[in-house]
């Protein structure tokens, strides 16, 4: 099954100019100035300040006494693949309306949506997804957003790890790429790129006065992984609101804890969080932007059918120990 990338987004006539209008009043909102008197403390440490001065940015829509008197407000939980692209189409509005700055979007690795050869099942894959596929469903997730900004891509940078990735983004995607910026971050070394750099330092430089440079738009930054998410978090430490982030599968919640992806979750909203768990990966977490109050969701499948269930929600992101008592039973 084939989808086209911008009907994702845009659906109707009517809902494109919707859509473009909610993209333009974000670029407007997050531009606009903003006391930050109360942020400009002094902090010693670069990644201890990470949190501090990120946490503003975070702000996500829901009342917080939600986690005290319980919130009933009814989540659609994605069935499917086509539901999850739904899904995270509606949670990109609230977003834009809302004026969040700093965003994540997480999916479960390797989910491949439709734009290229394949629709996958939103189900645990029997081997682990090779290399290959985690770098098809991650340019794919990327293109969604591509669509997403269409009204502002000359203000839109999406920045993949690689040149590679980005060639092969570019040469996929073709003439919807516009006037966006389809740039790469590397590894290290002597390689030369938009954001380049001798060293992961240099790399975060590099990166840090590209941002800079663009007063204001909006970085989407696929798959970042340890060096990339370094230079990310002093980006967005250094720039100011007016630059929005999101990161696409950086993989911040759910891995393998460290110092550094727990800071840089503290600052960037949980836009849209969905990942299998439990045996045979009937369980889900997932977390969308709602209108109103948006939770975090613990929901059961009983495979092989995907009609997933509600069982629990909290205000705040569920432990892995908690993750694993529910879905123990």
């Amino acid at each position: 099954m084939l989808i086209n990338a911008e009907q994702v987004w845009t659906g109707s006539p009517s809902r494109q100019a919707a859509s473009e209008w909610l993209i333009g009043n974000w670029a407007t909102r997050i531009a606009a100035p903003r006391s930050l008197s109360s942020d400009r403390e002094q902090v010693q440490g670069f990644r201890g300040s990470v949190c501090r001065k990120l946490q503003r940015f975070a702000l996500f829509p829901g009342a917080p006494w939600d986690s005290l008197f319980g919130n009933t407000q009814k989540v659609v939980v994605p069935n499917s693949t086509r539901e999850v692209l739904d899904q995270l189409k509606a949670s990109m509005s609230v977003l834009v309306k809302s004026g969040l700055p700093r965003a994540d979007v997480d999916l479960p690795a390797g989910l491949r949506l439709g734009l290229e050869n394949v629709m996958d099942p939103l189900v645990q894959p029997a081997e682990d997804p090779s290399k290959q596929q985690i770098l098809q469903a991650d340019r794919e997730l990327a293109r969604v957003f591509l669509a997403m900004f269409k009204v502002v891509k000359d203000s839109l940078s999406i920045v993949f790890r690689t040149s590679k990735q980005a060639a092969a983004a570019k040469k996929r995607w073709g003439n919807a790429v516009g006037r966006a910026r389809i740039v790469s971050m590397p590894k290290g070394g002597t390689q030369k790129t938009a954001f380049s750099s001798s060293n992961d330092g240099e790399m975060s430089s590099a990166f840090v006065q590209s941002v800079k440079g663009m007063r204001g738009g909006f970085v989407v930054v696929v798959a970042p992984r340890r060096p990339q998410l370094e230079a990310v978090a002093r980006a967005a430490e250094e720039v100011d609101s007016k630059t929005g982030f999101i990161l696409l599968n950086a993989r911040l919640r759910g891995s393998k804890k460290d110092q550094l992806r727990e800071e840089v979750s503290a600052g960037f909203n949980a836009a849209f969080h969905l990942r299998l768990c439990g045996r045979d990966g009937e369980g889900l977490v997932y977390r969308s932007l709602q209108d109103g109050s948006s939770p975090w969701i613990l929901a059961r499948r009983n495979l092989p059918s995907t009609i997933a269930k509600e069982v629990e929600r909290s205000f705040d992101e569920p432990s892995d120990e908690r993750i694993r008592d529910v879905f123990s039973t």
